[in-house]
């Protein structure tokens, strides 16, 4: 038979972490003096607490049950709901339906929820070679936003809630994130809203947290419908999921200039979230490419320099573009010695260690 579990880690310890991870990154945000750096710091926190909190409690649902956790935390009124799902290797293989998960523990919950295709899965573990006889378990969890400092563009207000599902199994040793994003058409994801907080020129869409560039996107993913409070999402991957209210953009009658009514002094302090911070990380892979490129430039600049002064070493004479000086017409003497004032190369090639430009040393 296959190795069992660990034991599942005490809740009131897990629970004890998580709330001190959330509190010191509510400490780190009201903080005036902190920089992105230290919030991001305790973003990554909470993010580490989660998984601590996930990975322990995940041995301890049974087969066929869900175990729902409300953990209230920091000011009065913020809690993580976390629905840990086993899903049984029978269940799975039959591949009917979808598996549903709410964070209603009998209290009404936040209205958030999702249903995932058992076919996808069953799909993901035939594409991961997994054997079909083998159970699944859905993470549903529902936080607070912890990521205010983050933005999702210009003229973006996120919202207060995140929603995140994760499907895992056990691979004998440790629990792994089984991957369904090339599988899955399509998941529904159910986030909560506060339309209050949304200025009245700005619509819901669905965004998520993208963990390779570390910031919000909002590709693989659509709106469906907004009503009572709750976004509807359809999305083509699982990871974290919040709400961005944007501004709708309409076009003047003339067709060629767009106006926006954005009543930025409606929205409250905390729904803000520091709008001014755009940070649009995803622009980091054109900055080093276009560093790449002029690095590139420079190598070969310097490589011709090289190449010049061994030329030189070996045949020390006067070059012949400079006799054109004297020996040209007044038009080509003209533009020799622009050139010979001016050009790139009396620049930019210069060999490291050297004092004298390649321009410099053939000139003199």
């Amino acid at each position: 038979p296959p190795p069992s579990p660990p034991p599942a880690a005490d809740v009131a310890e897990l629970v004890t972490k998580l709330g001190d991870e959330f509190d010191a990154l509510d400490t780190a945000n009201a903080n005036a003096s902190s920089t992105l750096a230290a919030k991001t710091a305790a973003a990554t926190g909470v993010d580490k607490a989660r998984a601590t909190f996930r990975n322990g409690r995940l041995p301890g649902t049974a087969a066929g049950t869900t175990d729902k956790f409300n953990i209230p935390f920091g000011t009065v009124g913020n809690k993580v709901r976390i629905a840990i799902k086993n899903v049984p290797a029978a269940e799975v293989k039959a591949g009917v339906g979808n598996l549903e998960l709410d964070d209603d523990d009998g209290d009404g919950g936040t209205g958030a929820s999702t249903n995932i295709p058992i076919a996808a899965i069953q799909a993901a573990l035939a594409a991961s070679g997994l054997d079909a006889n083998t159970s699944i378990i859905v993470d549903f969890e529902t936080l607070p936003n912890y990521r205010t400092f983050e933005s999702a563009g210009t003229d973006t207000v996120l919202s207060d809630t995140i929603v995140s599902v994760t499907v895992l199994f056990f691979n004998s040793t440790d629990y792994l994130e089984l991957p369904l994003n090339s599988v899955l058409d399509s998941v529904e994801i159910v986030i909560p809203v506060n339309s209050t907080n949304k200025p009245a020129a700005y619509e819901y869409t669905c965004f998520y947290w993208d963990e390779d560039l570390e910031v919000w996107d909002d590709e693989g993913c659509s709106r469906k419908s907004v009503a009572n409070e709750l976004l509807t999402c359809s999305c083509t991957h699982l990871t974290d999921f919040i709400a961005v209210a944007k501004a709708i953009i309409e076009l003047s009658e003339e067709g060629n200039t767009a106006d926006t009514a954005l009543e930025t002094n409606t929205i409250s302090e905390e729904s803000v979230f520091n709008i001014d911070i755009v940070v649009v990380l995803r622009e980091r892979r054109l900055g080093l490419y276009t560093a790449a490129a002029f690095f590139g430039v420079y190598l070969l600049l310097m490589l011709i320099g090289v190449y010049k002064d061994l030329s030189l070493l070996r045949n020390p004479t006067v070059p012949a573009w400079k006799r054109l000086i004297d020996e040209g017409s007044p038009l080509v003497s003209l533009a020799v010695r622009v050139l010979a004032a001016s050009s790139i190369f009396a620049w930019y090639l210069r060999v490291p260690g050297e004092i004298d430009t390649v321009k410099q040393r053939v000139t003199r």
